[in-house]
């Protein structure tokens, strides 16, 4: 897997599925990525989206 393909999604499944903590720094890496590059419009994303953080 390259890690400019994954997601926060996959990252937090991953860690979810092995408790990787390097799983978990990805995820929240790509998280805070994402977030910056998020779009102005205010509608909710998928079911569960945003769950998974603290």
């Amino acid at each position: 897997m390259h890690s400019e393909h994954l997601s926060a999604a996959d990252y937090w499944k991953i860690f979810a599925d092995t408790g990787s903590p390097e799983a978990y720094v990805r995820y929240s890496q790509q998280l805070k990525l994402e977030e910056g590059n998020a779009p102005e419009d205010p509608s909710p994303g998928p079911a569960g989206y945003g769950l998974q953080r603290t």
